[in-house]
């Protein structure tokens, strides 16, 4: 089910969507990770630069409500988080296809995201981070 209580992995969840940003947060969590869940309004570039996450998910085109999902991934990624992008405009997805991000397809099935998140765990991608006892 979730990964050994030992490690807190955190995933941050940016999503315009409120039921979808909720649906994504639960299942994440489900999983075992630690999650917070925002919408492009609510500013995650600020707490990308202030918080560690070991992975980000861009689950939607991000549009004027925030800084766009370019600028969010180049934030993570630079900051050693893995970016994982789900969107539908053909130009992101060009733009997300070079390698240095996992792509999800859409409709986005909650056993591949998941999989794709213990994958980047067990591979070492991400580095979780032990729990304190």
């Amino acid at each position: 089910m979730g990964f050994e209580m030992s490690e807190i992995c955190r995933v941050l969840v940016i999503e315009p969507s409120e039921l979808f940003r909720d649906f994504l947060d639960a299942v994440v969590d489900h999983a075992g990770f630690e999650v917070a869940a925002l919408s492009p309004a609510q500013e995650p570039e600020r707490l990308l630069a202030r918080e560690r996450f070991d992975a980000v998910i861009l689950a939607s085109d991000l549009g004027p409500e925030g800084p766009g999902a370019v600028a969010l991934a180049e934030l993570a990624a630079a900051q050693g988080m893995a970016v994982i992008v789900a969107l539908d405009d053909p130009t992101h997805r060009g733009f997300f296809g070079n390698g240095r991000y996992l792509l999800l397809d859409k409709p986005i099935r909650p056993s591949v995201l998941i999989a794709r998140l213990k994958e980047l765990r067990e591979t070492g991608a991400i580095d979780c981070l032990p729990r304190s006892a």
